[in-house]
């Protein structure tokens, strides 16, 4: 995935237990320097 600074993105994350929860990333820059924000 090519990115640029301010794109924003969700991941899904699964704990052992099975249980889900949405990571949103936030390129800042152009040096690959990321801001994260879980929401259940």
């Amino acid at each position: 995935m090519e990115v640029k600074k301010g794109d924003t993105f969700n991941c899904t994350a699964t704990d052992p237990e099975g249980n889900k929860a949405t990571i949103v990333v936030t390129q800042k820059d152009d040096e690959g320097n990321i801001t994260w924000e879980l929401k259940k």
